[in-house]
């Protein structure tokens, strides 16, 4: 397994994916982590997501990679992930429960600054749609940008398998706390776009 993530030129998220790189060494896991260029929003910048995993994809095209974004760090080995590929899993995802920003029915809200993706063409077609759905222009006016793209177009791969990942890799600090209890993370979350989005609004 690969762990990729970016940051985009000229903005703090060049010091939080350091922080991140820090992380990932300190556990030994092997990362491929690049600065992108500025896009011009914070909308258009969380749209990179899909592009810099099927980047990675295409540099490393037999790994399953981890894509975190890049205020995560990890405190943990993710080893829940080691026997996903072999079980027959294309993706790993994690909903957060009861959210009022779900765009589905059943009211959970997919949250993508952890997720893991099989080498499979499953796995690589839902990334390329992903990617499409990005580039459209009424996706930029979406609350959640890039992960209410991908959670409304999953519809569209039922026979993706998709394993639903703990809490613990994608905590979320008292919005977790809250749905769970206190945990142990495995992989944490800063929600860095709280502090940085309006300064990664503009070049």
């Amino acid at each position: 397994m690969i762990v990729t993530s970016f940051w985009t030129a000229g903005t703090p998220y060049e010091a939080e994916a350091k922080e991140l790189v820090a992380t990932l060494d300190k556990f030994g896991l092997k990362h491929d982590v690049r600065e992108y260029p500025h896009p011009g929003t914070w909308a258009k910048a969380a749209c990179l997501f899909p592009l810099v995993i099927l980047e990675t994809r295409r540099r490393h095209p037999d790994e399953d990679i981890m894509f975190l974004d890049a205020d995560a760090r990890v405190t943990t080995l993710p080893v829940r992930l080691a026997g996903l590929a072999e079980e027959g899993f294309d993706a790993g995802l994690y909903w957060l429960p009861n959210s009022p920003r779900s765009v589905t029915p059943d009211k959970r809200e997919l949250c993508t600054g952890t997720t893991w993706w099989a080498a499979t063409p499953t796995a690589d077609a839902i990334l390329e749609a992903w990617f499409v759905e990005c580039r459209k222009p009424e996706t930029e006016k979406l609350l959640g940008v890039d992960q209410e793209a991908l959670q409304l177009l999953l519809a569209r791969f039922p026979q993706a398998s998709i394993f639903e990942l703990p809490p613990e890799y994608c905590w979320m600090d008292r919005i977790s706390e809250m749905h769970y209890g206190k945990r142990e993370p495995v992989i944490a979350h800063g929600q860095a776009s709280r502090r940085f989005r309006k300064q990664v609004s503009t070049p």
